[in-house]
């Protein structure tokens, strides 16, 4: 009777932590748009899968955007230990040239079309997933933040057959007028 009731406590103390985590566990299973302003001035417009608490966020962004003293970057996370995304963006780039290549960005369901030019390239390994990410300095930032409007309702970029949406809901964009209201603030 006293190994049963030793087993039993040890079953109820595994269910009980169990459920702590599934509680705690800050993943959600729709994309949102964070905006944030970092202490250096720098401000970021990231697709996250995690909600907008502290620092967390960060750990689960999808893609993102970031202007700080005038420079302006586009970050993509690798999408598995192939990296299938990526390579697609960087034979591009590689194939076009620095300055040559262009991301395309669409706005408001593709009514809108810019063009930013590829100004640089940096792939680095994420120990965290195995995979690689991938950082391009966009020149031309300006034709991009002037296009977006009150009225904007939806930002895209362009990479090889997919879309990566930076107001994935509805709510998410008066983020975009945010972004470029900040971006504008902290020109260099």
């Amino acid at each position: 009777m006293k190994g049963l009731r030793v087993a039993s406590v040890q079953l109820v103390a595994v269910i009980g932590l169990l459920s702590l985590i599934v509680i705690v566990s800050p993943a959600i299973a729709e994309p949102g748009t964070i905006l944030n302003t970092s202490p250096d001035g720098g401000t970021t417009l990231a697709v996250s899968y995690c909600p907008d608490e502290g620092e967390f966020w960060v750990e689960c962004v999808s893609h993102d955007l970031s202007c700080k003293d005038g420079e302006f970057k586009f970050y993509v996370a690798g999408d598995d230990s192939s990296g299938t995304r990526l390579v697609e963006i960087v034979r591009h780039v590689l194939k076009e040239g620095y300055g040559t290549a262009k991301l395309p960005f669409r706005l408001d369901k593709h009514e809108t079309s810019i063009d930013l030019t590829v100004a640089g390239l940096e792939l680095s390994g994420n120990d965290m997933n195995g995979t690689f990410d991938l950082s391009l300095s966009l020149g031309g930032p300006s034709k991009l933040l002037d296009a977006i409007t009150q009225s904007t309702k939806s930002l895209v970029a362009v990479v090889g057959d997919e879309s990566l949406e930076f107001a994935p809901r509805p709510e998410d964009a008066a983020k975009l007028l945010q972004f470029k209201q900040a971006c504008l603030a902290n020109r260099g």
